[in-house]
């Protein structure tokens, strides 16, 4: 009431004398300390009704949510019915798909005419907020829904394993892609099935000839048959029709194939590449002028939206002579091709995170590069600690940890690469601190890691085992499964403050093996995992489990695949 009567002759507050009477109050003693955390609460609170967000140009708010990372941007939505007017905005929604969801953006947005892109803006207040959703729920293991498919051949056979790929190792009979998987059922048929329209094809030469490398795309199923001449066979997969053949001059090794793009090199020079766009001729791809055979191809990379581009990973086989007075103990030569062409390269040395010196009479390491989202990330892993350093041998430095337990020698540590920025970057996180993990080197490298969430399983339980979330150092995820804050003993240790875990599935082996038995052998026993925003997917030997995370998608009920002769 007394600051209510502080006002100017024409009637207006004396904004002056009420400051003036507000801070002699604070500095006084008439206030109790009670009364004093009162008011601190109280103005702690956001006040929405004199709030600035509400009261930017659009224009200004969309620099300010360049620097807002999803998680906070998503919380931002539950303030109040006008904030959600203003992020929900069409020039709002657009920068933040853009920033956060640039392949969703490049393959649904751009290719439209200006008529389509209006249409589109008028139902991106929706679009958005649903793949914000669907990704945080993806990030804590909220799944819709889930189901098992079992492996069953009514000829008895196991499925045909076929050597593939850059580290000629033995193809799984299995791939996951886009909501699509496909199992390799006889050694001249192949099943793919669509997770979202839940139809079921079957794949077969006409002649019945034995496959042999094979990948799934987004786009199509392509398959490599050395007889009676070497040749590539391309189904479409949205489509019932032919496949599309082509006659290769040799024997090739089929490398990688996304989309319309098929990568394979000679038998005899694996470094000689050559690139078929399906339905065109091949390709040969130059190689670039600082090649020599010292080098060994270690991965391929393509653009998430540019059909033309490519990324050619490669790695020396040794040190040469002359250059042993280096620091660093190996590194990656990455090549852009547009199209055929080389273009720009990156250089990047790696040695040893831990310290160790370089010897020449240790095995060289080998990594694994793999996409580690839809945006360009690219994971690059080895069986070490090797991280980017400089031509000294000092390595970059590590992400702060967040976690209690900050020891150095227990963190499993990787690198990203960005194709789109050219940044590296190191990341760690703690799956050796996973209770009763018995992680060896090797086994690390089958880890999915995706938008910094390493998934791995935590084997050797009775009876058990679980598909376990670890989300790396310093990304401080907010929304962490509830199942983790449970006081039970099934989930001493998977705690978010000393492991990072985001969130645990338990019992996989209960509904793969209902009988409690296992195959033997090391090769059956071989677990792998895929995945995306969509979809987590999980196998072994008897079959395989799939969470969705859309929840316009119902997963197919289960079935057989019993498609033999």
């Amino acid at each position: 009431m007394v600051l209510n009567g502080m006002r100017l002759a024409n009637g207006s507050p004396d904004v002056d004398l009420r400051k003036s009477a507000l801070q002699e109050l604070l500095d006084s003693r008439t206030l109790t300390f009670d009364e004093l955390r009162l008011l601190k609460a109280h103005f702690d609170k956001p006040m929405l009704c004199c709030d600035f967000i509400t009261k930017l140009p659009v224009e200004i708010l969309e620099l300010i949510l360049q620097h807002v990372s999803l998680d906070d941007y998503i919380a931002m939505f539950c303030v109040s019915r006008v904030w959600r007017g203003k992020l929900f905005s069409e020039n709002v929604c657009a920068s933040m798909l853009r920033l956060h969801f640039p392949a969703t953006w490049e393959r649904e947005y751009v290719p439209l005419d200006d008529l389509s892109k209006k249409a589109y803006f008028e139902k991106i207040g929706t679009l958005l907020p649903s793949l914000c959703l669907k990704r945080q729920r993806r990030l804590s293991g909220k799944y819709h829904s889930m189901a098992f498919y079992s492996f069953e051949n009514d000829s008895g056979e196991r499925p045909r394993w076929v050597e593939f790929g850059l580290w000629s190792d033995e193809q799984e009979p299995f791939q996951y892609k886009n909501g699509r998987v496909a199992i390799m059922d006889h050694d001249y048929c192949i099943v793919v099935n669509n997770l979202r329209s839940h139809v079921s094809m079957r794949y077969t030469e006409e002649h019945r000839r034995a496959f042999g490398a094979w990948v799934l795309t987004d786009s199509y199923l392509v398959v490599y048959v050395d007889r009676p001449r070497p040749r590539f066979l391309a189904w479409p997969l949205d489509q019932e029709a032919d496949p599309i053949s082509i006659y290769l001059e040799s024997t090739i090794q089929l490398l990688v194939a996304s989309g319309n793009r098929v990568v394979f090199s000679s038998y005899t020079n694996d470094l000689g590449l050559f690139i078929w766009y399906i339905g065109q001729t091949v390709q040969n791809m130059h190689s670039p002028t600082w090649m020599t055979s010292s080098f060994r191809l270690t991965g391929l990379i393509f653009h998430p939206t540019d059909q033309q581009r490519l990324y050619v990973f490669y790695q020396p086989f040794y040190i040469l002579e002359h250059e042993r007075k280096v620091q660093f103990e190996t590194s990656l030569h990455i090549q852009e091709y547009n199209h055929v062409i080389p273009q720009k390269m990156w250089f990047q040395p790696f040695a040893s995170s831990c310290g160790a010196e370089y010897s020449g009479d240790e095995d060289q390491v080998q990594f694994i590069i793999e996409p580690m989202d839809d945006n360009g990330l690219v994971s690059i892993r080895s069986p070490g600690k090797h991280i980017p350093c400089d031509e000294n041998g000092a390595c970059m430095k590590l992400p702060p940890c967040d976690h209690d337990n900050r020891e150095m020698s227990r963190r499993w540590i990787f690198t990203s690469f960005n194709i789109l920025t050219g940044e590296f970057k190191t990341h760690a996180n703690h799956v050796r601190d996973i209770p009763w993990q018995h992680v060896h080197d090797s086994s690390e490298l089958f880890h999915l890691v995706w938008r910094d969430q390493t998934i791995i399983t935590q084997p050797n339980l009775p009876n058990m085992s679980r598909l376990i979330a670890v989300n790396s150092c310093g990304t401080q995820h907010r929304h962490i499964s509830r199942n983790l804050e449970k006081a039970s003993p099934s989930y001493i240790g998977f705690n978010y403050q000393k492991t990072g875990t985001a969130f645990v599935f338990d019992d996989l082996h209960s509904i793969t093996h209902p009988t409690g038995e296992r195959a033997e052998g090391i090769r059956d026993s071989v677990e792998r995992y895929w995945g995306d925003d969509d979809f987590l997917v999980w196998s072994d030997e008897n079959g395989y489990i799939v969470w969705s995370f859309d929840e316009t998608t119902t997963l197919p009920k289960r079935w057989s695949h019993n498609i033999g002769p």
